[in-house]
């Protein structure tokens, strides 16, 4: 018995000697987060609170957040970073641009900070959609944390007063478009005061719409597009029927304006994202609910938002710092905190076990709604080249939406221009 005591004394020593070198080969690192901010909402605080937090209770380390625009903006700034020599040690990009970045050896791997971070048991407390997301070619090349899914939200108030029932929101295409067309309000000359359906302009809107229907914009290896399958063109035929044929929605809007939108109840229904979940919570002055997308074929949906990446090319003190923020930042009570004042989804399942977490579950019951959308979300497109990919589909979308080409034949056209795109990557 004494000298197994004598073990655990000595184990027990050995971890706070480990600790305290740790600590002191740390002291007064400093480390830059770039970070973007793509939907309405509170973010810019959020990350500042928690990076305030951090630099609180980690004297050792300095963090200092970079607000560096939208998803895409960020990425330049942080590429440009990179090659001039000076990259930040930690960067949110969009997910959909790991495959990119990974093979300009922008970014460091992580399985070395995963298995020395408790491995297996620290890693699988991680939602497995999102551990699927991160991980490339058996490579963990980035770490969950402003995570999002596209859900479908509507106004309960003004349902009632068009004679629809709160409880029972569209559930398939068909009701989708009877829906709408009930709740678009036109005035005299055509003029609309309310819409019945808004979306945000992005190809990930496509995204969802094709899955539903049976199909996808990529395959899983991202070295295939799919624009022109018949799922695809349906989808998008639809989506244009929706704003030119039946005219329940505009054609452009981005995330910001449509949550605006909604929220001044220029709207009765929207599709948008979790991440501005925390936005409407703190706006609507009415019967807000949430649900699932609807359906043509299948329940689908798509995941979104960024995660975190250590970029190349760092001391290891350096890197060691910026693992200790991700580590952190990803604490169940701080994706907790990110996800009660985004909208974002706690990326760990313990955090839905985090007293705050059943508290804001308990004022926002509508959240609950997210887990279960979770079950049918599947992983955006995602392919090599994706900046330059997504900018033809971007650009396809926009032109079919104003009525410049069909569905074909803007779908046809991001096709030819993606495979150049992608026969360059993979040469």
């Amino acid at each position: 018995m004494n000298n197994k005591f004598k073990l655990l004394v000595g184990l027990c020593s050995m971890l706070i000697f480990l600790a305290g070198n740790i600590s002191i080969a740390l002291a007064g690192t400093y480390i830059r987060v770039y970070y973007p901010v793509q939907v309405a909402g509170a973010l810019t605080k959020v990350i500042e609170e928690l990076v305030e937090e951090f630099n609180r209770t980690h004297p050792e380390i300095k963090v200092e957040a970079v607000y560096a625009g939208n998803y895409d903006q960020c990425l330049q700034k942080t590429r440009s970073a990179w090659k001039a020599g000076n990259p930040p040690e930690v960067a949110i990009l969009a997910a959909v641009h790991s495959l990119t970045v990974a093979r300009t050896g922008t970014i460091e791997p992580l399985d070395k900070f995963v298995e020395e971070s408790d491995g297996e048991k620290f890693w699988s407390d991680f939602f497995s959609a999102f551990r699927e997301d991160v991980t490339l070619e058996g490579k963990i090349w980035s770490f969950p944390s402003q995570r999002s899914v596209q859900v479908f939200y509507y106004n309960a108030d003004l349902f009632k007063k068009t004679g629809l029932d709160p409880n029972k929101p569209p559930t398939t295409w068909d009701e989708l478009l009877t829906y709408a067309q009930k709740l678009t309000i036109r005035e005299a000359g055509e003029r609309v005061s309310q819409w019945g359906l808004l979306f945000p302009m992005d190809n990930w809107i496509l995204d969802s719409f094709a899955g539903q229907n049976g199909g996808r914009l990529c395959n899983k290896a991202g070295t295939e597009v799919y624009f022109t399958s018949k799922p695809v063109v349906e989808a998008l035929e639809f989506w244009v029927d929706l704003v030119r044929k039946y005219k329940v929605a505009p054609p452009h809007m981005g995330y910001g304006d449509s949550s605006a939108a909604f929220v001044a109840e220029k709207s009765a229904m929207m599709y948008s994202s979790t991440g501005g979940m925390g936005f409407v919570e703190k706006s609507a002055k009415f019967d807000y609910r949430i649900a699932m997308l609807p359906k043509k074929k299948v329940f689908a949906t798509t995941l979104g938002g960024g995660n975190l990446f250590i970029l190349q090319g760092l001391s290891l003190e350096r890197q060691r710092a910026a693992w200790e923020f991700i580590k952190w930042i990803t604490f169940p009570e701080n994706t907790a905190k990110w996800s009660i004042g985004s909208g974002y989804i706690p990326v760990r399942k313990s955090a839905y076990d985090t007293q705050i977490m059943k508290e804001c579950l308990e004022k926002y019951p509508h959240r609950r709604v997210v887990r279960e959308v979770m079950k049918f979300a599947g992983p955006e497109m995602r392919v090599y080249g994706q900046a330059e990919v997504g900018a033809y589909l971007g650009t396809a979308i926009g032109d079919v939406l104003d009525g410049k080409r069909t569905a074909e034949e803007g779908l046809k056209r991001a096709q030819v221009e993606a495979e150049k795109v992608l026969s360059a990557y993979l040469k």
